[in-house]
Formats: structure tokens, sequence, C-alpha cells
């Protein structure tokens, strides 16, 4: 993906007067991490975030996650819409859909609230993949 479509993804936007997709289109979605954040594992597989907030001095916060939110920042490479990453939460964690859906959620929701992530739909990760030479895995 080139940076200009990260640019467009992750700046600060007024409100605007759109629908809000269905949950069926929301799932399908493909949760990014934003490129500029930085995070890294614990030897134990533990995720942290480092959050840095402007201003006249640089103060910098870190986020530990949990297992569970590890399991999801981990998943969320590009490859994974929201319904696959809740199909693997379900089977890793021995989880009936209905009771991981809504927590997965609002993870995702307080994630892209705070700029970590954004959502694309499969086609415009295809495209990105495409202008920088490599192959989708729907092309033969």
């Amino acid at each position: 993906m080139s940076p200009n479509i990260f640019a467009k993804l992750f700046r600060r936007r007024r409100r605007e007067s759109r629908e809000a997709p269905t949950r069926e289109d929301f799932m399908k979605l493909i949760p990014v991490r934003n490129p500029i954040v930085e995070w890294g594992e614990y030897a134990d597989g533990g995720v942290y975030i480092v959050v840095r907030k402007g201003g006249g001095v640089k103060k910098e916060k870190r986020l530990n996650l949990d297992d569970i939110g590890s399991f999801i920042w981990l998943n969320m490479d590009g490859r994974n819409s929201v319904e696959d990453i809740l199909s693997r939460i379900c089977s890793k964690y021995k989880l009936a859909k209905v009771e991981a859906e809504t927590p997965l959620l609002l993870f995702l929701r307080r994630l892209a609230e705070r700029k970590l992530i954004a959502f694309l739909p499969r086609e415009a990760i295809s495209i990105g993949e495409k202008r920088r030479g490599r192959r989708s895995s729907s092309e033969g």
C-alpha cells in the first residue's frame, strides 16, 4: 500500500454524515495497524503499544494488551478480516461467537478511535499488493 493511502486513513476528519456499514459489511473489513505506531512483543507473547501525545514535551504511554488483546493485535496483519479474527478467537479460547463478538467490536472501535488502526475493504488491500508487485491471494 502506498504511504498516501495510510495518510488519508489516519488523518483526523470532520464527522461526516455517511451511513455506517451494516454488521455484515463491517465483518468483511480488514483491520490494519497504523504503520507509524510503535509496538512490540514481550517474551511471553504479550503486546505493548507506544502511544505518543503531542505538545511541547513529548509524552509517551505504553499500553499493555492482555492475552486476547495481544492475540487480536497480532492477527491484524492486513490479511484477516474482522470475521476471520472473530473465528480465530472463538477457536483458540473456546468461545461461542455471541460471547466474543461484542468485546471484539468494542476493542477494535477503541483502537480505531485512537487512530491505532483503520479498516479497509479487501479490494483495497489487493490493489495495494499489486502496486507493490506482490501477487494477491486471489491470483492464480
